[in-house]
């Protein structure tokens, strides 16, 4: 039996136990530990973890979650200072050490099986000496971020969260974690991960990794932002289809998509139904009736929670504080904001804040993002390859009619994505596409590198006359954006000192996928400008990731793309974290693969003159 095939089977039982996972209202489960409840309020509020608000919603229990709620329920009550609400600090203290485990005891480390000492892509393309050592480090990287959870999987389901003693959602194969305090996989950090351990020989554990997300969508009808109870109210960035797309590319196998493909659309019908939105598009909205393709419809990030997040319980209630109307909902349209930025995975930037500066303004859901409409015009654009694939291959002329007509729908579908974008998020005369806020009815004045997704995910007509001139177009949108660094390419333009957010998805803090997609946008165009681009910003940002590297031994999941040192970046809920999966599988994948445009060598700097010696790109910018 094929990989695959044991994935369909895990997937049906998968969906068999869900309705085991509900319970009756008045019983106690784990979601009232974990997600909402008086406990959760207390252990954040009384500030038993000081330093990271995440900590206690990974603490296992040690007792059912009824006994622990009817024990804390006796705890003696804090007069003083909360009016006998919430129980006294050091009483609460004691009982958390006595109730729970260490966080994140629920996973052990693992080794992955297909771990390679010289993996044949490194050893192959990465020539170098010193380059080749940190290839083979990071490379190495992969047994120190795989982890298995210790939690039971598919025997004992039917105990139900009302018995479920973590906050684990359960895996079937080896997860990769990102590094630091992610101590569970995250949506869209996968893509990346699986791009390294692709680079580094490791099919079958990038395949499991794989599968674990496409059983969440079999369960949980999409994909949670990560791997815990409490990250069931939101998704982020759907990339699934691109990661499958991936493992085809790599083995050419037909039951990959066959097992697959109907988990995609379940996922794609997740974000048409539940996070769509219609926008009119014209100067007469009368014209309507007449015509009705001056409808855009695109997406949004809209979580399902109107509470504070639990891992970062504290930090929104702080952030409510600062609302000027404290009345009830307009708190719970705060915190349902700020999950839907999380839901981005770009939690937190100036994207998301209706003023461009302030967090306790933040309209999240009233922003229609350019790169998530850009992932989903992807996700369209595969689904009708991969039924088209599909087609060609079915024994049953009937499976491969209907696969063909499916394959007609989602090139429609990607169409109709592909004119709404242009109508609403083109902008012609800044050559970029931009964020469209449904609040101002007009484009965002933000400049982004995700103003430039659409070039990773070719959403523009490739067919059109006029794309050579779109091409140059977004090039030059690109060189005068300023959103090129000396280390990489800035998550956010500099913005006039009022608007500046100070947010760890601003500014010149340089993200690995940030970089990774517009590199591979650039090189995916043809044009041959594009492609001297591309290989400047590879040299670029991989300079500063070696920097970093030789000096602290270490890869962070940010860097400061202001100068070129390898220093970590700044702004955010917690220190920057190392690592770090999607880091690590960007430079990977970077060095095993674009070793025939790029000169790589250039990036390493002589130990005799490693404080003196400047790259030769790096002074070229200002």
């Amino acid at each position: 039996q094929s990989t695959w095939g044991v994935y369909k089977t895990v997937a049906q039982v998968a969906v068999t136990i869900l309705p085991s996972r509900m319970s009756a209202p008045t019983e106690i489960t784990s979601e009232d530990i974990y997600c909402r409840g008086p406990l959760l309020e207390a252990v954040q509020m009384l500030k038993i973890f000081p330093d990271d608000s995440k900590e206690f919603v990974d603490m296992p229990m040690r007792e059912n979650p009824a006994q622990i709620m009817e024990a804390f329920l006796k705890l003696p009550k804090d007069h003083s200072s909360t009016g006998g609400r919430l129980p006294t600090g050091k009483a609460l203290k004691v009982f958390v050490e006595e109730k729970f485990d260490a966080a994140g005891s629920d996973v052990s480390d693992v080794l992955p099986p297909d771990v390679q000492q010289l993996p044949e892509k490194i050893h192959r393309y990465v020539r170098h000496p010193e380059l080749q050592r940190w290839a083979l480090h990071l490379n190495s990287l992969w047994s120190q971020l795989g982890r298995r959870t210790d939690v039971p999987l598919l025997e004992n389901e039917a105990t139900s969260n009302l018995t479920q003693r973590h906050s684990l959602l359960r895996a079937a194969h080896i997860i990769m974690v990102p590094g630091g305090r992610f101590r569970e996989t995250y949506y869209w950090d996968t893509y990346w991960i699986v791009e390294g351990l692709l680079a580094s020989g490791m099919l079958k554990t990038a395949t499991g990794v794989v599968h674990n997300l496409l059983n969440q969508v079999s369960v949980h009808g999409f994909v949670p932002n990560g791997g815990r109870l409490y990250y069931l109210n939101r998704s982020q960035p759907p990339l699934l289809s691109a990661m499958v797309r991936l493992l085809y590319e790599s083995c050419a196998e037909a039951d990959i998509l066959r097992a697959a493909i109907a988990v995609l659309e379940k996922e794609q019908d997740f974000w048409r139904t539940q996070r769509s939105v219609a926008v009119v598009h014209g100067d007469n909205p009368a014209m309507l009736q007449k015509n009705n393709s001056l409808v855009k419809v695109l997406n949004v990030y809209r979580a399902d929670t109107q509470m504070p997040r639990p891992e970062s319980y504290r930090e929104d209630v702080a952030t409510a504080s600062g609302l000027s109307d404290k009345d009830e909902a307009a708190t719970a349209n705060l915190y349902q904001n700020l999950a839907s930025a999380a839901e981005s995975g770009w939690d937190f930037s100036s994207r998301w804040f209706e003023d461009y500066a302030s967090l306790h303004k933040i309209i999240t859901k009233s922003v229609i993002p350019v790169d998530l409409n850009a992932f989903l015009y992807q996700a369209e654009k595969n689904l009708a390859y991969f039924h088209g694939i599909l087609a060609a291959v079915e024994d049953s002329e009937l499976a491969a009619e209907a696969s063909t007509k499916r394959s007609i729908f989602y090139k429609k579908q990607a169409k109709l994505r592909l004119e709404a974008m242009e109508a609403l998020l083109w902008d012609a005369e800044a050559g970029m596409w931009r964020d469209f806020r449904l609040d101002l009815g007009r484009r965002s004045e933000i400049t982004s590198a995700s103003n430039f997704v659409p070039l990773w995910a070719g959403a523009y007509d490739t067919t059109d006359s006029s794309v050579p001139h779109r091409l140059e177009a977004v090039m030059e949108g690109l060189q005068c954006s300023g959103l090129i660094g000396v280390g990489g390419v800035r998550t956010t333009a500099r913005p006039p000192a009022a608007l500046t957010a100070a947010q760890q998805w601003d500014g010149a803090n340089g993200w690995a996928p940030l970089q990774d997609m517009l590199v591979e946008g650039l090189l995916r165009s043809g044009y041959a400008p594009a492609r001297l681009l591309a290989a400047d910003l590879m040299r670029r940002w991989l300079r500063n990731c070696y920097m970093g590297w030789r000096r602290h031994g270490l890869m962070y999941e940010k860097y400061n793309t202001d100068i070129c040192e390898g220093e970590r970046g700044e702004g955010g809920e917690y220190p920057v974290q190392a690592g770090f999966g999607w880091t690590n599988g960007v430079v990977l994948k970077w060095l095993t693969k674009y070793s025939d445009i790029v000169d790589f060598d250039e990036i390493v700097v002589s130990e005799d003159n490693k404080e003196k010696k400047e790259c030769s790109f790096c002074s070229q910018i200002a």
